[in-house]
Formats: structure tokens, C-alpha cells, sequence
């Protein structure tokens, strides 16, 4: 609710939506395809473009070796993914 209702609605004003989401996230996201439509609850259907679907985590750490991208500090205490941390705590 607080999460995808928001973005759901800020959306409607575009045609495309580039995600950072890959593949092996999660079971869920495991057909997640590079390019695909995307029907809104409105019923609007937008582009919903994955161009990282198919990364491994390997693929993320080496291209931010290689383009000397620093890591966030939040990885530095263990602490990946607030939003998925949450959604355990929620369940």
C-alpha cells in the first residue's frame, strides 16, 4: 500500500518504466522478462523495461569494481535490502 499504490499512481504519467529488478531476486521474479507490457490497476499499460534482469549478483559487484562504483554503507552493516527486510518482518 504504501510502496505500490504510490508508485502505481506517479506512473500514469509515463509510457516506460525502467526497473532495476533481476532475475534471481526472488522466485517470484524468476520469469521477469527484459521488456514486457505492464497493465496498471487503472488499466493503463505502460513498457516495463528489466535491462538487469538477466544479472547475476556477480555481474552487479564486478560492474561496480569495474566502473568504481562505491557501495552503499548500508551493505557495510549487512543490511542489503531495507524493503526486504521489512516485507520478513511483515509476513
Amino acid at each position: 500500500m504504501r510502496k505500490v499504490e504510490p508508485l502505481f499512481t506517479a506512473l500514469e504519467g509515463y509510457n516506460t518504466w525502467f526497473t532495476g529488478l533481476r532475475r534471481e531476486q526472488s522466485k517470484s521474479r524468476i520469469h521477469l522478462e527484459p521488456a514486457a507490457d505492464f497493465k496498471l490497476p487503472s488499466g493503463k499499460v505502460l513498457r516495463k523495461i528489466s535491462p538487469l534482469a538477466e544479472w547475476s549478483t556477480r555481474d552487479v559487484w564486478q560492474y561496480m569494481k569495474q566502473h568504481e562504483i562505491p557501495r552503499l554503507p548500508l551493505y557495510e552493516r549487512a543490511i542489503p535490502a531495507l524493503g526486504a527486510s521489512r516485507a520478513r518482518r511483515c509476513r
